[in-house]
């Protein structure tokens, strides 16, 4: 957007554009592993539980927004990928850590024994 001056309306859509990649559960896994280093098409549908349709979005959008660069067949983070990668893993790992008590949160509170 080099000189562009957004609009508020402008300006809130690309948050929400953004937040939207970011609470995306294939954004997140692209990203970590794309962090990992380069990759092709095939490594990156063969090593997730990714449709190839999904793939094939989720891929387009992270190229659209400057995240993710194909070259040669292969795709790799941007420079603004990586950044919103060390962003994301913390939350990843955050996930990860609290699965359990989430989990039997949630069972506790669908059995009604909130």
């Amino acid at each position: 957007m080099g000189g562009m001056i957004a609009s508020v309306e402008q300006t809130c859509a690309l948050r929400r554009d953004v937040l939207g990649h970011v609470g995306n559960k294939w954004t997140g896994l692209l990203l970590t592993v794309l962090a990992k280093g380069p990759q092709r098409y095939s490594e990156l549908h063969q090593g997730s539980r990714i449709s190839e349709r999904m793939l094939s979005l989720t891929l387009r959008e992270l190229i659209r927004d400057g995240l993710v660069l194909r070259d040669a067949q292969v795709y790799r983070l941007t420079d603004a990928g990586r950044s919103l990668h060390a962003l994301v893993a913390p939350l990843v790992e955050w996930a990860d850590a609290h699965q359990e008590h989430i989990v039997g949160s949630r069972v506790a509170f669908d059995s009604g024994a909130e």
